[in-house]
């Protein structure tokens, strides 16, 4: 089975039509249905899908029901801390990348300098570039 770890960029543009990637996010996630994949999601990534698109606390939820929430306490912040100097990123950024890289987790955004820096640690892909590998 594979994990992903699939960054905000990813759900807000599936939702937001006017997202210049939505088209490519849609194809991109119902490929997705069709593959043994388990997706890990930091409550961060919650958080900020919730923030940035800020619909309903019930649709915002329902995006990740299916995901493996990773909550972000004190002994999981002590793993995280020492992958900060690896990677040259915001703190947000920087955290996903940790969490992906702890759970052995492919990272899919639309951020290019998120993978760029990203490929240091986990393998990391676009949407488009992810289903051109498989």
């Amino acid at each position: 089975m594979k994990t992903l770890l699939l960054d905000s960029s990813v759900y807000i543009s599936s939702l937001s039509k006017k997202d210049i990637f939505h088209r490519e996010t849609k194809e991109f996630t119902s490929l997705l249905k069709d593959e043994e994949i388990e997706i890990i999601s930091p409550i961060l990534v919650v958080l900020e899908v919730a923030n940035i698109l800020q619909k309903s606390a019930i649709r915002i939820l329902s995006l990740f029901e299916e995901s493996l929430v990773v909550d972000l306490n004190w002994n999981f912040a002590k793993q995280i801390i020492p992958f900060f100097k690896k990677v040259n990123l915001k703190t947000s950024d920087a955290i996903i990348v940790a969490v992906a890289k702890i759970y052995k987790a492919q990272l899919i955004s639309w951020d290019k300098k998120l993978i760029r820096e990203s490929k240091k640690l986990v393998q990391a892909y676009t949407p488009q570039e992810y289903l051109k590998k498989e």
